[in-house]
């Protein structure tokens, strides 16, 4: 899996998204489009992460479109789509290319845009409080090259306000994974669980707890994989201190259509307590907690 980062054209965007923010109220998240209309791994890599900021502050299956073209220009798009992962962060707003107007608007906690289609090029997000403005920016991520045809996800992960061994806030940008085959589906697993104890993990299938399979060894936090898996009921185990014995353990549903593809997220709440977060579609992701 690659990863990769948002500098071009103006931005005035036309989609608008409905999100549930951290208490349950409807928020508002508003989408700009581009006035030019716009395998399996076992080891995570460490996603792109923006440049050091101030602190401050899933559904359906359905496959995002790619490879489209701009009927105006000609141009090829490219799909990216926002995910707020940083349990102690409030509602955010999106900046692209220094733009005056946000492209994304009340992103909450534990919620996902769905994704823009823009013009391949080169890009730069800064992601600022909700309501204050790009000069209230608290981290800018610069450098992003959006190829055509591909699918983007950028992940504001990490705690604000870290205690000792936290991981801090950042966003970091995976291009997505590609279709599985017919008879599998295609998770992109991404490591956002901030909390010290889940630092690094190993990561377990026990479905037959006579036979457990290492699925990602060593994942650490800030990184993702790939995995390519029948769609069938999982229960998946994280290792928290490399004794093959995982600590905690989650039930994953057969809610999965083969040949499709899903996100899904190792994630720490406020409280430090883990879940699995499945993002599937826009608006709030899919909790699996621990059991």
């Amino acid at each position: 899996m690659t990863h990769r980062i948002l500098t071009a054209s103006t931005l005035a965007f036309a989609l608008v998204l409905t999100a549930c923010d951290s208490d349950d109220e409807e928020t508002t998240t508003t989408a700009a489009t581009s006035d030019t209309d716009a395998g399996t791994g076992t080891t995570g890599t460490t996603g792109t992460t923006g440049t050091t900021g101030t602190t401050g502050t899933t559904g359906t299956t359905d496959e995002p479109t790619t490879g489209t073209t701009d009927a105006t220009t000609g141009g090829e798009m490219a799909g990216i789509r926002v995910i707020h992962l940083s349990p102690d962060a409030p509602a955010v707003d999106v900046f692209v290319n220094k733009g005056a107007d946000a492209a994304v608007t009340g992103l909450a906690v534990l919620n996902s845009t769905e994704y823009l289609m823009v013009p391949a090029g080169d890009y730069t997000f800064d992601v600022a409080p909700a309501g204050a403005g790009l000069d209230a920016s608290v981290i800018e991520v610069s450098g992003l090259a959006l190829e055509a045809g591909k699918n983007y996800s950028a992940i504001a992960v990490g705690k604000l306000t870290p205690n000792a061994g936290d991981g801090a806030f950042t966003v970091l940008a995976f291009e997505d994974a590609a279709p599985a085959d017919a008879a599998n589906v295609n998770i992109q697993v991404i490591h956002a669980a901030a909390a010290a104890p889940f630092a690094q993990v190993d990561v377990w299938e026990v479905s037959d707890p006579a036979n457990p399979a290492l699925l990602i060894e060593d994942f650490n936090f800030q990184d993702g994989a790939a995995l390519e898996i029948p769609p069938s009921a999982l229960e998946i185990g994280l290792d928290i201190d490399n004794d093959a014995t995982p600590d905690a353990t989650f039930s994953v549903p057969d809610a999965l259509t083969a040949g499709t593809t899903a996100t899904v997220a190792a994630y720490s709440n406020a409280a430090d307590a883990p879940s699995l977060e499945a993002v599937l579609a826009a608006g709030p992701t899919v909790s699996i907690p621990a059991n």
